[in-house]
C-alpha cells in the first residue's frame, strides 16, 4: 500500500484533520497463478479442463495452491501484516499534525479477494475445495468471512460478496477482474476452464519446458530466462512474434535455431488437435458470435503460419497479424465499462476492471445529476508485472521494448481526501 495513502485520506473537505478508522483493500483476481505451473504436464492428464469433481483434479489443484503459498510466502506474509499486525498506522489527532507525527494509532485493515481466469478454482462450489481456500485466507490475513472456505466471489452480485458489494456501494464503485468480455479467456462460466487456460498449459509451458530440458546446454542462462517472460505478453497473438524475436536474439547457431523451430511446429500442431481446443475452436460451440469466431480465427492463424520452418520469409506477416489480432482483442474496455447495467442505473460512477496488464482512465459520460468534475469514468488497474510490448512504428521488425510497470487505484467516500474521490498512480521502471 503506497506510503501515505490513509493519512492524505484523513484530511477532510472542510480541512480538517479525522484519521480514518478502515480501508478496504481488494485484490481483483489473479493474485495466485494456479494455470501457469509445469504441474499440470505431470498431473496424469488431468488438466484445468478436466472434472473439478475428480478426486485426482482435486488433489493437484491442493498441491498447487500448497506450493504457491510456499514460493510466495515472503510477499504474502508483507500481505498478511497489513490486515493483522496494525501495520497501517496514522498520526492521533492534535495541533500538529504531520505525515511522520510520532503519536499515532491503526487503521482496520479489510482484505478481500475475488477470483479471475488465472485463480477461478477459489471459486468452484464444491466443498473439497474449502482447505485450499481456508490456507489461502490465513496465509494473505483476508477477512474473518473467508475462514469457512467458502467459494471466493467473482462478481460482486454473488452472495459470498456482500462485504464487496457494501464497501463498492459506499465508494460509487463497480468492480470485476474483467475476463468475462475476453472470449479467449472465459467460455460463459467462470467454474470453467477456457482456451486460453489450454494455450498456457499446452503450449507455453509445454514449449518452455521443452525447450530448458533439451537445450540448457545449448543455450545461454539469459536466453532461457529470455523465453519465460513469454507470460508477460499481451494480447497472445503476438506469441508467435516474440518466439521468432527470441530466436533471432537468442540463437545465433541456425541449426540449433531449426531444432527449436521444430519443436515449436511440433507443439502446435498437437495443441490444435486437444480435443477441448478443437471443441472451443468450433463455430459450433455453444459461446460461439461473431466477436468470438474472428478473434479465434486470428488466434488460430498467427500460430499455424508460425510453424512454418522457414520463419524469416513470415516474420512481416505473423507481426502483422499480431498487431491486427491486437486491435480486434476482445479483452475488457472502456466500452463494456461503459455498458455496465451499475453506471446505466446510476448505482456507481466508477468501474474498475483488471485482466489486461494495460492501465487505462476514460472519462465515460457526465449526466445532469453528475457534473464534469464527478462524471462516470472506466479504470484499468493494470498491473504489477513486467510488460512486453511489440514496438508501434515497425511492427514487421519484430522488436519488443520490456519494461515493468505498477500501478494503484484508491477510492474514497464522503469527505475523505479533502473531497476527492478517487486517485491513481501508474509508475513505468526500465528493466534491469
Amino acid at each position: 500500500m503506497q506510503p501515505g495513502l490513509a493519512y492524505e485520506a484523513s484530511w477532510r473537505k472542510d480541512g480538517t484533520y479525522k484519521p480514518v478508522e478502515e480501508i478496504t483493500l481488494l485484490l481483483l483476481g489473479d493474485i495466485l497463478d494456479m494455470i501457469r505451473t509445469t504441474q499440470w504436464l505431470n498431473a496424469n492428464n488431468v488438466r484445468p479442463w478436466s472434472n473439478s469433481d475428480d478426486p485426482a483434479f482435486i488433489q493437484v489443484v491442493n498441491s498447487l495452491t500448497d506450493s504457491l503459498l510456499k514460493h510466495n510466502a515472503g510477499a504474502f506474509a508483507i500481505l498478511k501484516s497489513i490486515s493483522r499486525e496494525d501495520r497501517i498506522t496514522v498520526p492521533k489527532p492534535g495541533p500538529d499534525v504531520r505525515r511522520d507525527s510520532v503519536e499515532r494509532q491503526p487503521v482496520k485493515i479489510h482484505l478481500h479477494y475475488m477470483v479471475g481466469n488465472h485463480d477461478w478454482f477459489c471459486h468452484l462450489p464444491s466443498k473439497a475445495f474449502n482447505p485450499a481456500r481456508i490456507r489461502i485466507a490465513q496465509v494473505l490475513g483476508l477477512d474473518e468471512h473467508y475462514a469457512q472456505g467458502d467459494p471466493f466471489p467473482y462478481s460482486i452480485e454473488e452472495a459470498g460478496a456482500e462485504p464487496i458489494r457494501r464497501a463498492c456501494a459506499e465508494h460509487n464503485l463497480y468492480a470485476r477482474h474483467g475476463d468475462i468480455y475476453d472470449l479467449i479467456n472465459f467460455d460463459g462460466d467462470r467454474n470453467k476452464s477456457s482456451l486460453g487456460d489450454a494455450l498456457v498449459v499446452e503450449l507455453i509451458e509445454r514449449f518452455t519446458e521443452t525447450v530448458g530440458r533439451q537445450f540448457q546446454a545449448r543455450l545461454t542462462k539469459d536466453a532461457l530466462e529470455g523465453l519465460n517472460e513469454i507470460d508477460n505478453l499481451r494480447p497472445y497473438t503476438v506469441i508467435p512474434s516474440w518466439i521468432c524475436a527470441w530466436l533471432e536474439e537468442s540463437c545465433p547457431d541456425p541449426q540449433l535455431k531449426k531444432e527449436i523451430k521444430m519443436v515449436w511446429a511440433d507443439l502446435v500442431g498437437k495443441f490444435f488437435k486437444v480435443d477441448f481446443v478443437r471443441q472451443q475452436l468450433s463455430f459450433r460451440h455453444r459461446f460461439a458470435n461473431r466477436k468470438r469466431l474472428i478473434s479465434f480465427f486470428v488466434f488460430h492463424m498467427g500460430f499455424k503460419l508460425s510453424t512454418f520452418i522457414t520463419w524469416p520469409h513470415l516474420n512481416s506477416t505473423i507481426a502483422l497479424l499480431a498487431r491486427w489480432g491486437g486491435k480486434q482483442d476482445s479483452s475488457p474496455s472502456y466500452k463494456d465499462a461503459g455498458r455496465e447495467p451499475a453506471l446505466k442505473k446510476h448505482e456507481a460512477r466508477y468501474v474498475a476492471y483488471g485482466h489486461t496488464h494495460e492501465y487505462d482512465f476514460v472519462p465515460l459520460r457526465a449526466t445532469p445529476d453528475l457534473n464534469i468534475s464527478g462524471g462516470q469514468v472506466y479504470f484499468n488497474s493494470g498491473t504489477w508485472r513486467p510488460y512486453h510490448e511489440l514496438t508501434r512504428l515497425h511492427p514487421t521488425k519484430l522488436e519488443f521494448v520490456g519494461y515493468e510497470v505498477m500501478t494503484y487505484i484508491a477510492f474514497y467516500k464522503g469527505d475523505e481526501r479533502l473531497g476527492r474521490p478517487f486517485e491513481t498512480w501508474s509508475g513505468i521502471l526500465a528493466p534491469d
